[in-house]
């Protein structure tokens, strides 16, 4: 199942500063930040090449190439040239006011069974699936190996 967990938080002066959890198991470390998970895809057949999970600032549709790396085995990588990218999160409310239209059950229908087809047969088998490549970009990366860094160096001064 999924957890949530905190990736930031707004200071006294309204400014959002970054938060993360540690652990002893890198899968549970979170990545801190206010983040953007765009969907990238082949231009030439519309496949997936994965998901791109990157700060809120940051726009692979502003690129030629995308650096797509595992987060925990960053030797898991790949260049991708050639690619459409769509970002996936919305907003839905906004000061409390919906700004989203819902899509009918159709609609919903008609999207589920489109982004089904942009998957390679290795994601959608039901018998050993590989594993959907979930990316982050390298500006994400390192701002949670810095942050994580710093909080290191606190403890080995003492200030923690």
């Amino acid at each position: 199942g999924a957890v949530y967990k905190m990736v930031a938080i707004e200071d006294e002066n309204g400014e959002m500063e970054d938060t993360i959890k540690i652990s002893s198991n890198a899968s549970k470390v979170s990545t801190p930040g206010r983040k953007q998970v765009w969907r990238i895809n082949k231009k030439a057949d519309g496949k997936s090449e994965g998901d791109y999970v990157a700060l809120w600032y940051e726009d692979p549709r502003n690129e030629e190439e995308l650096y797509m790396f595992h987060p925990q085995y960053t030797y898991i990588n790949k260049k991708v040239k050639d690619f459409t990218a769509r970002p996936l999160l919305k907003d839905i409310f906004v000061d409390g006011e919906q700004v989203y239209d819902l899509p009918s059950l159709n609609e919903i229908k008609q999207y589920a069974h489109e982004r089904l087809d942009s998957l390679w047969e290795e994601y959608r088998r039901e018998l050993n699936p590989q594993e959907y490549p979930v990316d982050l970009s390298k500006d994400c990366y390192d701002n949670k190996m810095k942050i994580i860094h710093d909080i290191h160096e606190k403890i080995n001064s003492g200030k923690i």
